[in-house]
């Protein structure tokens, strides 16, 4: 709610007070690349210390760098702050969803991650949603009210941090804390196994694509499409993390269903969500465009789901924060060269032929899936023999 709240207008904003598509793309790009400079640090950290304190650590962090942006905009300190967030999604990406299986495990849940993805997923974007209304709202008055909101939404989920978020067991921990931290990155590094970096590139792939389509450009995007009301852009986003929450419902129902290939379904989802993407930006009509791009989140939730579940069947359980950070590297570093690549492109000639050369780079991911299945195929019989 605290993140929708604060930045359901801040492209259109910045856009408004003369940064470029360009510069926000930038922008974007230092967030990523602080994300692959701290995000293996601290996945050793979690992994080696209690995840929980990890997690207080990242929401403290948040609070400060939005904060910063609060009291000033001007680029040094945009730049520093989105370093700032950088280093506290590194300290939750990844290690949060390590805690939550952690106390699942100690409480006995067998249930698939797939289902626990998608419901996840649900309970993210209800509050997404929530959160865009009320700034929606706000931002009727003045976008420092829409601010304000954030910042006390903020506050108050710091506070339910340090009251919910507490040490979930984990022994696996007590295994490696021993360990000399060389040793530790030898066996982590040895711990990466082909299957897992196979279904890492295939995300990479969809990560490069969708990075400034789904995070950056879009309110642009359809801003130039004829919707100028900004308190229908805000909540027409709503409407986007609704048919998300509709995407986890349809994974978790997937997987009580279907306990086959994970890869599989994935394949079959990309595709869609790369023939959305190419049709919202070919369209003129910024309603079916805006309807297109919203198909785009119930594929994607879904296919996210799906890979989420083969990524955690890859890697060992005592190494998960620190695998899970190798993965968000990658995914943070495709998503870099994404946003500043297909930023570049819509400055130049245009947000239409950026999005429809997404759509394209998107279904690579498809080729990369099957060779990522391959891999999973080979380690199987390995074991077997």
């Amino acid at each position: 709610m605290a993140h929708s709240c604060y930045f359901c207008l801040f492209p259109v904003f910045l856009f408004n007070r003369g940064y470029s598509i360009f510069d926000i793309s930038i922008l974007d790009t230092i967030f990523s690349i602080g994300i692959v400079l701290f995000e293996v640090p601290t996945g050793i950290i979690a992994d080696r210390m209690r995840r929980d304190k990890c997690i207080h650590l990242s929401y403290i962090l948040m609070l400060l760098a939005y904060l910063f942006i609060y009291i000033d905009i001007s680029f040094p300190m945009l730049v520093v702050a989105n370093l700032i967030m950088a280093l506290a999604s590194a300290f939750s990406s990844g290690i949060i969803d390590v805690w939550l299986l952690d106390g699942l495990k100690g409480d006995g849940c067998d249930e698939g991650m797939a289902i626990i993805s998608g419901f996840m997923q649900v309970i993210e974007n209800l509050g997404l949603t929530i959160g865009l209304f009320l700034g929606g709202l706000l931002v009727t008055m003045t976008i420092r009210y829409a601010f304000a909101g954030g910042l006390v939404l903020l506050i108050i989920a710091v506070i339910l941090c340090f009251i919910l978020i507490c040490d979930a067991g984990g022994g696996e921990v007590d295994n490696i804390a021993s360990e000399k931290i060389g040793e530790y990155i030898i066996n982590s590094i040895k711990a990466v196994t082909a299957p897992f970096l196979g279904v890492s590139f295939t995300m990479a792939i969809v990560s490069f694509a969708i990075a400034s389509p789904l995070n950056v450009h879009w309110q642009v995007f359809f801003n130039q499409k004829g919707i100028d009301s900004e308190f229908i852009l805000s909540n027409l986003y709503s409407i986007r993390t609704v048919l998300i929450v509709i995407g986890g419902i349809i994974a978790g129902t997937f997987k009580k269903r279907e306990s086959g290939n994970n890869l599989l379904i994935f394949r079959i989802f990309i595709p869609i969500s790369a023939l959305a993407l190419i049709l919202s930006a070919v369209i003129d009509n910024c309603w079916i465009s805006l309807g297109l791009w919203s198909i785009i989140s119930i594929t994607n939730t879904i296919a996210r789901s799906f890979w989420t579940a083969e990524l955690l069947s890859t890697m060992g359980e005592s190494r998960r924060s620190t695998l899970f950070s190798i993965n968000s590297l990658i995914f943070s570093f495709a998503s870099a060269a994404g946003s500043l690549v297909i930023g570049k492109i819509a400055d130049v000639r245009g947000i239409d032929l950026a999005w429809e050369i997404c759509g394209c780079v998107m279904i690579l991911a498809v080729v990369f899936s099957f060779y990522a299945s391959k891999l999973v195929k080979e380690r199987g019989r390995k074991a077997d023999e």
